[in-house]
C-alpha cells in the first residue's frame, strides 16, 4: 500500500491581505472619529481614536507609505525633516487639539505623530504631548 501526502498552498501575500483588512477598518473608524476642524486648524478626534491608532492599528500603520498617510489623515500640520543617520528621517505632525495658545501662562498641543524612514514608510506613530510653562 502507497500513501502519497501533499500539500500545495497558494503563495498569496500575507501582508497585502493584512494592509488590505487594516485599511478597510482604518477608514471605517477615521470616517466616524477623524476630520479636520471647520477652521482648518487641528483635526476634532477623541482619546479612544487615539488609543486604538497607537495599540490596534500600530502594527499595520507601520507598512504605510508617506502617501498612503496623507490619502488617510490629510495633510499633517506640522513636517520635519530629522538628522541623517538616524532610522527615522521626517515625521508628520497632526495636532489633534486646540492649538496652543502661547499668551496663556500654561498650554498643552496633542499630536498624533508618524515617522518615517529613508523609504518613507511609517516605523513609528505616536500621541505626543507639547507641554509648556512660561514665565514671568
Amino acid at each position: 500500500m502507497t500513501f502519497i501526502v501533499g500539500c500545495n498552498t497558494l503563495n498569496q501575500p500575507k501582508i497585502n491581505s493584512t494592509k488590505k483588512v487594516c485599511l478597510e477598518n482604518l477608514k471605517k473608524n477615521l470616517e466616524e472619529n477623524w476630520r479636520l476642524n471647520d477652521d482648518s486648524v487641528f483635526y476634532q478626534t477623541n482619546y479612544g481614536f487615539l488609543v486604538k491608532l497607537d495599540t490596534v492599528y500600530d502594527e499595520c500603520l507601520n507598512m504605510f507609505y508617506q502617501s498612503e498617510i496623507i490619502k488617510l489623515f490629510g495633510h499633517p500640520t506640522e513636517t520635519h525633516k530629522l538628522p541623517d543617520g538616524s532610522q527615522i528621517q521626517t515625521s508628520f505632525d497632526y495636532l489633534v487639539s486646540m492649538p496652543c495658545k502661547e499668551t496663556a501662562d500654561n498650554f498643552r498641543c496633542d499630536y498624533f505623530v508618524f515617522y518615517f524612514d529613508s523609504e518613507k514608510r511609517v516605523v513609528r506613530s505616536e500621541r505626543v504631548s507639547h507641554f509648556g510653562l512660561k514665565s514671568h
